[in-house]
């Protein structure tokens, strides 16, 4: 309890246009809570499930919010851990909810690697509560309790939202031993072998950053 007061606190801590603001942390009957900020828009899971796919630039464009706002918790030591089309609100601006700006949401799972992210071999500590997150968008690492985590997993989710935004489906599906068994022994499939519009700069951003081994992956 007091870990979570305090990683609250951080989390409150956090300020930009990218990021669902916490507003407070409140009691109620007896169990804690984080007061959030409304927003008001439609999820790119919403979003993905009236269009399928999105054309390349305009998921590039909402990509580049998502990671200005991820990187934005990450350098104040904030991994987010759940990262998933769900925690991903699109605010309406012009024609449709697709055209709008990001802002990312539900901390609940966030874990405080440091004030400073730095120096990542040092701050990836064990989870003691198991696995921790949404399967599909899960790193290989965090479907492994004993294996330390960092922001590179968070890396990891972000390009796994890319490619299903981009290929209409994530890298890897099944329950929850194939997903494990997957990630952790395969490569996805290339972006190209779903579509054939996919600059091949942009599929190597994405597919690099989909490398089973945190350590090949952009941070």
């Amino acid at each position: 309890l007091a870990r979570f007061e305090r990683e609250a606190k951080i989390v409150a801590s956090l300020n930009h246009p990218g990021l669902a603001a916490v507003y407070a942390l409140e009691e109620d009957a007896g169990k804690k809570l984080l007061v959030m900020e409304y927003v008001e828009g439609e999820t790119l899971h919403r979003l993905l499930r009236r269009e399928g796919t999105l054309p390349v630039k305009r998921a590039v464009r909402l990509l580049r919010q998502i990671a200005d706002g991820v990187d934005a918790a990450h350098d104040k030591g904030i991994l987010h851990r759940d990262l998933k089309p769900a925690n991903i609100f699109i605010m309406q601006k012009g024609k449709s909810a697709g055209d709008g700006f990001v802002k990312v949401g539900d901390f609940g799972l966030a874990k405080i690697v440091s004030q400073t992210v730095t120096d990542f071999s040092s701050q990836a500590t064990p989870s003691s509560r198991g696995i921790i997150g949404t399967p599909e968008f899960m790193s290989p690492e965090q479907m492994q309790p004993e294996v330390g985590v960092d922001v590179r997993a968070d890396v990891y989710a972000m390009s796994t939202i890319a490619y299903l935004m981009l290929g209409g489906k994530t890298p890897f599906t099944g329950d929850m031993m194939q997903l494990v068994m997957q990630k952790i022994m395969h490569t996805p499939p290339a972006l190209s072998t779903l579509r054939t519009d996919i600059p091949s700069d942009v599929e190597r951003v994405i597919m690099k950053s989909l490398e089973i081994e945190a350590g090949n992956r952009h941070d």
